[in-house]
């Protein structure tokens, strides 16, 4: 079994805005299911004037012929909600067989 096998065993669930209207508050419409595995890469946690706030982030790792897009809602199955900010298709280590997509929780 290839390390992508082992690695990628999680399904999530990809929703995406359909029309070409950035600022509009059109609904996501779900695209179908990927496979993959998420791990956190960072995260902050600050308070100012009395209000607290978190910040977390994650990473989507993907095989390269995955269709994910920037802006797509991506839905694992503990019912967290993440953002993909970019795709970067070739990976950090440029092997070109899986690619990195950083995310943002939102839910």
């Amino acid at each position: 079994m290839s390390v992508m096998g082992i690695w990628f065993n999680s399904t999530f669930q990809v929703e995406r805005k359909l029309y070409s209207d950035e600022f509009g508050d059109e609904p996501y419409q779900p695209v179908g299911t990927i496979k993959g595995l998420i791990q956190p890469v960072g995260g902050r946690y600050s308070q100012r004037s009395g209000k607290e706030s978190a910040e977390a982030s994650y990473m989507l790792y993907t095989a390269v012929e995955t269709v994910v897009e920037a802006g797509d809602r991506i839905t694992d199955s503990f019912g967290r909600v993440f953002i993909a900010q970019f795709v970067q298709p070739e990976g950090i280590s440029a092997q070109q067989d899986h690619q990195e997509i950083p995310l943002e929780l939102v839910t």
